[in-house]
């Protein structure tokens, strides 16, 4: 319920709206009540004729036209046209409540999918490690969309037919209270049945969303793997795997489709009980002379119109039960506050003045280490080479530099600034990264330089990319800058996807340079090739080289050499060299295996 009122909040900005569609509906439970009124007056008229002058009918139309009490020959030509606005004022207050209703849910489920969108955008990445892109897509598209269901068309159909009910039932006691009370009897033991199958259809649809985003991550994860599971002939393995999470969610859509289906005959049953017994007590109050026959058909007109309202609440439950269950998953990422967030009231810093350093950084999850007692500077200008094995920590320094993580010891001082009191777009502006794992959007290869800098001008990206020596290819190709690379740039090379990441970098134009095992992917044609345009991209700039391959760190000023999660030497290449040691080690066992 405490997501449902978040869900009502977002209607706020539409109140004029929201206010114009329960008007329509007024006039609709209005009119409607008019013509199960009318019901009983109207056969008496047509079969008793002029003796029903000075009935019900009479009287009920002599409000709306005062002139048929003395112009009474004149009945048979006002009724039609009485009844004709009625039914256009009952036409449009439908069109307009269902219009107005449809374009808050749409706009609701916009602003909806706009937060949420901003929300997983917002989270810090050991968020996206601990959550699958499949369910937080299903978050996004399918929880979204029972949302919509539930404000479209449960919360319409909630007001308007609880306004029908109300109007109606009012009549009806109206009419005749006693008869009324015998008639309700029986909706009062059908929202028994009610309630019971709210709560279990409310057990089974949070179990059919979370089983449905178990098939869309799946599916995803699938999908992005093909080419492993193709290589290795796993694809029967793969196929089992996902049938048994179809299982899975098939048998709870049985459940729920069970629940269903004896919902509405459960419903029906209670109903027609209820109308055989106001029928029955109906007989023996008209017998009496206790009732008007026409009172009784208007009366009688009213409780079956009250049926459809009624049972619509009971069906639409379904709608508001899948919606809840929908908004809970949404609700759990739009409150999960990111432990990183951005600060208005942090420092602007615009370039590295100074040095960065790093000052007894600990990092750790859970019981697993990741680095332990980090030190080291990087000065304006230098070129500060990371090595190590694979696994040690080096890539994971990237992530903390940047602020994508937080250490769990220990601080990151730039130009005297401890990096947690700098704004996160001003921090990250400062660094230009190029890695190995290159990621490119499915998009056109223009939209993927864009990245890097999103206000940049048409010569501005040219000019990246002929820097990145990526020009001439892309001139080649028949649509130019506006050729769709395809999913993760699939329809690249290596060495076109690694130039197209560097030309972002060369537009961005940051004052910090980070290769982070930039070359490592590639051949040794393509691996040359590439040093040649990163040589271009780190002049004048203050760069760090991460890498394990030791030869690609024998410019730098200084290199950090980490291993077992600490940085165990220090020195420029020569030196680290002449120390014979651990460094020296892990350089001569590289040259053996290359030779």
């Amino acid at each position: 319920m405490l997501d449902y009122l978040k869900l009502l909040r977002l209607l706020k900005p539409y109140t004029i709206h929201f206010v114009g569609a329960v008007i329509s509906m007024l006039v609709l439970a209005i009119t409607t009540a008019i013509y199960s009124y009318l019901v009983g007056p109207l056969i008496k008229f047509i079969f008793i004729g002029s003796e029903a002058e000075h009935s019900t009918l009479f009287e009920f139309i002599g409000v709306f036209v005062p002139q048929i009490k003395v112009y009474k020959e004149n009945m048979i030509y006002v009724l039609p046209i009485f009844i004709l606005i009625v039914g256009i004022l009952k036409g449009i207050s439908y069109g307009a409540q269902f219009y107005l209703m449809g374009y808050i849910g749409q706009k609701v489920i916009f602003d909806l999918r706009k937060i949420l969108f901003e929300r997983i955008i917002a989270q810090n990445i050991n968020f996206f490690w601990e959550k699958s892109s499949g369910d937080i897509t299903s978050r996004i598209i399918s929880d979204c969309e029972k949302v919509e269901q539930s404000v479209t068309y449960a919360l319409s159909s909630a007001i308007r037919d609880t306004i029908q009910i109300v109007v109606l039932v009012g009549l009806c006691f109206y009419l005749d209270y006693k008869l009324t009370l015998i008639s309700f009897i029986a909706l009062a033991i059908a929202s028994i049945p009610l309630g019971i199958f709210g709560l279990k259809l409310k057990e089974t649809t949070v179990d059919i969303h979370n089983k449905l985003g178990e098939i869309a991550s799946a599916s995803s994860d699938f999908i992005n793997g093909i080419q492993t599971i193709h290589l290795f002939g796993v694809r029967k393995y793969i196929v089992n795997k996902f049938n048994i999470k179809l299982t899975k969610y098939f048998g709870v859509i049985k459940k729920s489709l069970f629940i269903r289906s004896i919902q509405s005959p459960v419903m029906e049953l209670i109903g027609v009980l209820g109308i055989c017994l106001t029928i029955l007590y109906a007989k023996e109050r008209i017998i009496s002379g206790e009732l008007k026959p026409e009172h009784f058909i208007s009366l009688f007109a009213s409780i079956l119109m009250l049926y459809n309202p009624v049972k619509n609440i009971a069906r639409m439950n379904n709608f508001f039960t899948s919606g809840m269950a929908g908004a809970k998953r949404i609700f759990e990422i739009i409150d999960e506050v990111p432990e990183i967030y951005e600060d208005d009231s942090g420092i602007d810093i615009r370039d590295l003045k100074d040095k960065i350093e790093m000052r007894s950084i600990s990092l750790s999850y859970g019981e697993r280490e990741i680095l332990r007692n980090v030190n080291l500077v990087i000065n304006k200008g230098m070129k500060v080479g990371i090595a190590g094995e694979s696994g040690s920590g080096k890539s994971t320094l990237v992530l903390l530099l940047s602020r994508l993580i937080k250490p769990t010891k220990g601080e990151i001082i730039i130009d005297g600034i401890n990096i947690e009191n700098i704004k996160l777009d001003s921090l990250r502006n400062l660094f230009s990264v190029v890695s190995q794992d290159v990621f490119l959007f499915n998009d056109t290869i223009y939209n993927n330089i864009l990245i890097g800098k999103p206000d940049a001008k048409e010569n501005e990206i040219i000019e990246a990319t002929k820097r990145a020596n990526l020009h001439d290819f892309i001139q080649s190709l028949p649509n130019g800058f506006h050729t769709e690379i395809g999913e993760r740039g699939i329809k690249l090379s290596g060495g076109e996807r690694q130039r197209l990441s560097i030309a972002r970098a060369f537009l961005k134009d940051s004052p910090i340079i980070i290769l982070d095992e930039a070359t490592s992917s590639l051949d040794i044609k393509n691996e040359v090739f590439i040093r040649d345009i990163l040589d271009n991209l780190m002049s004048h700039k203050t760069t760090i080289i991460i890498s394990h391959r030791l030869s690609f760190l024998k410019n730098c000023d200084v290199i950090y050499f980490i291993k077992d999660n600490s940085v165990i030497e220090k020195g420029t290449f020569e030196e680290l060299i002449n120390k014979k040691s651990l460094f020296y080690d892990f350089y001569r066992i590289q040259i053996n295996n290359e030779v």
